[in-house]
């Protein structure tokens, strides 16, 4: 028993990230915005759209978005205050969660969020998520979409895969990168 109907919630949301008019690949946490505004009812919003916001924004998240490094796959990143800001300018206000170190807390206050209708959007270590030790410490976005009842599987959205995933909560604690997290004030769903 999941929480919303996820098959549904999955067909709104960008599968992939780097479609976009500006050549940038590493948009993860940019398309994770598209996705909690699409959640939250703002379908027509595109990463193009995104990254346009993000160019109007502060220094720093214009910055973070390294649109002149070379190598497409390291433009277009995002932190949580980057993130935070976007997603303000389109009137969607979220807190900014600090991950403590007991991941099992954590998960469970992640799991109650997401069950009372919260976009929830993470910062994950790629590798754990992946499985893949290519990609160990490397910093990605993904928002989670769905809970079991129990709060012991979780649904996510993944653009640096193209996949909508189930992950346990041990694993997403595991995956956790300590850092923070954004979540919306408002129920989005």
């Amino acid at each position: 028993m999941m929480y919303n109907k996820p098959i549904d919630t999955a067909q709104t949301l960008i599968r992939n990230q780097g479609q976009n008019s500006k050549n940038m690949s590493g948009t993860c946490g940019l398309c994770q915005c598209v996705n909690t505004l699409r959640l939250a009812g703002v379908s027509n919003v595109t990463e193009d759209d995104v990254i346009n916001v993000a160019l109007s924004c502060s220094k720093n998240t214009r910055e973070g978005l390294d649109i002149y490094n070379p190598d497409p796959d390291e433009r277009g990143g995002t932190t949580v205050a980057s993130r935070r800001e976007i997603l303000s300018r389109y009137n969607l206000q979220t807190d900014i969660y600090q991950i403590p170190s007991n991941r099992n807390k954590a998960v469970s206050y992640l799991a109650q969020r997401v069950s009372s209708g919260h976009g929830v959007i993470i910062s994950v270590d790629a590798g754990v998520l992946w499985n893949d030790s290519r990609y160990l410490g490397g910093g990605h976005a993904v928002s989670l979409i769905s809970v079991s009842a129990s709060g012991d599987r979780f649904i996510y959205s993944d653009t640096g895969t193209g996949q909508i995933g189930v992950i346990s909560a041990n694993r997403l604690g595991q995956a956790l990168t300590g850092r923070p997290a954004n979540i919306t004030k408002s129920i989005i769903r």
